[in-house]
């Protein structure tokens, strides 16, 4: 058991963001976290199971660990559009200095510009 089927139900406010937002007093104090981690994710959910029909099983697992905990919002991806970046070896260490996939008018000519459009926004 995680602990968390004995906090009071939560009521998310999404109007206390707005005002932590606009650097105003919220009505109680407002978490805030653009996301957390698969491991707390199935911590706070406890084993629960959520439909996946529509491959959204795992963004429904994510909204009711977000309003189990107590948050107000909820941060979702509208679609899996990313900007794609070179394969780096894995080693011991992460390195900091390594340029980035566009760095020069060179590179930004060769990067693989994926088209926004051919990505559904069906989460929405």
């Amino acid at each position: 058991m995680s602990g968390f089927q004995n906090l009071p139900k939560p009521k998310p406010d999404f109007n206390n963001m707005l005002k932590v937002l606009k650097r105003e007093n919220p009505s109680r104090p407002t978490l805030f976290e653009f996301f957390l981690n698969d491991g707390l994710y199935d911590l706070i959910c406890d084993g629960r199971t959520f439909r996946d029909h529509d491959g959204l099983g795992s963004w429904r697992k994510r909204l009711f660990a977000y309003w189990t905990a107590g948050y107000d919002y909820l941060t979702i991806m509208a679609s899996d559009f990313v900007f794609s970046k070179p394969e780096v070896p894995h080693l011991a260490s992460i390195s900091q200095s390594a340029p980035g996939p566009i760095y020069d008018r060179d590179s930004y000519k060769r990067y693989n510009w994926l088209d926004p459009d051919d990505f559904g926004q069906h989460r929405l």
